[in-house]
């Protein structure tokens, strides 16, 4: 994990990544400091450039574009608040709310997340009825609700091929993480094991939303990075680092993850470390091949004796298998490879 570079001129400890490019080397930064006016900035390499516009009280930038050169999120012009496009050719564009109507109070629109090409992205916009939902912007179709449902619903975030979108919606009280595809629509993503009261979001999700990502908060400021995957459901992500690939946070808190690269193994978000202070991080995270046991890339019947050695004889599973991790195996998101994953890992096999 890599501490990054704090822009000049804000408080130090209140600043956040928000957004990563594919490559992993453009970074947003964003500051939670009410004091600030300039809210965020683009990190290449070394240099540091800050988003903004004439006349705006405030720019608050959620999210990059796989190539970095196209930025989202909500900037604040004579009290009123819409989501915007920027771009270093053309700075930054408004982009209205659904059907174009006026806003609702003194918002029009946030822009939460952007996909690779820069032409979808996911939000919140205002509708005729003075509500807000959940919705897809393309330059095309303008904002687009995700759903008809008067559900309270925001969309935070889009893959990078702008096929899946994440978010949160609130039933009953609490706050549940979302994922939504044009197969499935919105689909509600499970809560940690015994976990039922607090409140979770998803910010990121991989191209193919296996992997989801985003935290629980279980009071103010209080907030822990979850990680969701298709096999394993919720995860801690700091549980995630230490138990799976063996590093030492002692001290640290991982409060979220804001965004991730298409294969989700490239993470970013903000997290306090062993002094109090908050850091921007990001982090890599290898994605696991459930049941892969032998490491040939594929799950399939040629996995079945070194899941059996696994099971059976842990050490000899190292000795003749060292360049693989035995928590392939771990179909059940326990930690450990046991009788309980024999079940899973049957069906893992023969859906090959």
């Amino acid at each position: 994990m890599e501490r990054l570079p704090q822009p000049p001129g804000i408080t130090e400890g209140l600043i956040s990544a928000w957004g990563v490019s594919e490559d992993g080397q453009t970074v947003l930064m964003t500051t939670d400091s009410s004091s600030d006016r300039q809210r965020s900035w683009i990190l290449l390499g070394s240099a540091i450039t800050a988003l903004t516009t004439p006349g705006a009280d405030s720019v608050w930038a959620w999210d990059l574009s796989s190539d970095g050169r196209v930025a989202v999120g909500t900037m604040r012009v004579d009290g009123i608040e819409e989501g915007f496009r920027w771009t270093a050719e053309t700075g930054l564009v408004g982009l209205g709310s659904v059907d174009g109507e006026p806003p609702s109070g003194n918002s029009l629109s946030t822009a939460e997340g952007v996909s690779d090409d820069g032409d979808v992205i996911a939000g919140r916009a205002s509708q005729p009825t003075n509500t807000f939902t959940a919705a897809r912007w393309t330059a095309k179709t303008g904002f687009v609700p995700l759903t008809s449902d008067s559900t309270i619903m925001q969309a935070l975030a889009v893959s990078r091929n702008g096929q899946a979108v994440v978010g949160s919606f609130n039933s009953s009280a609490i706050r549940f993480a979302f994922l939504w595809t044009p197969e499935n629509g919105i689909v509600q993503l499970p809560s940690l094991p015994d976990d039922t009261e607090n409140h979770y979001s998803a910010w990121a999700v991989s191209d193919d939303g296996a992997i989801v990502a985003g935290w629980k908060i279980f009071g103010v400021p209080t907030a822990e990075a979850i990680v969701w995957d298709s096999v394993r459901g919720a995860i801690r992500l700091r549980t995630l680092l230490e138990r799976d690939f063996g590093l030492d946070l002692e001290g640290w808190q991982i409060y979220s993850v804001y965004d991730m690269t298409s294969d989700g193994t490239t993470m970013v978000g903000y997290a306090e470390d062993p002094t109090g202070l908050r850091q921007a991080y990001r982090a890599y995270v290898p994605r696991l091949q459930h049941g892969d046991m032998n490491c040939d890339g594929v799950t399939g019947v040629g996995d079945i004796n070194a899941f059996v050695l696994a099971l059976t004889d842990a050490n000899g599973y190292a000795q003749q298998f060292p360049d693989c991790r035995i928590i392939h195996g771990d179909c059940t998101g326990d930690g450990s490879v046991g009788v309980s994953d024999i079940n899973c890992f049957i069906k893992l096999v023969t859906a090959e």
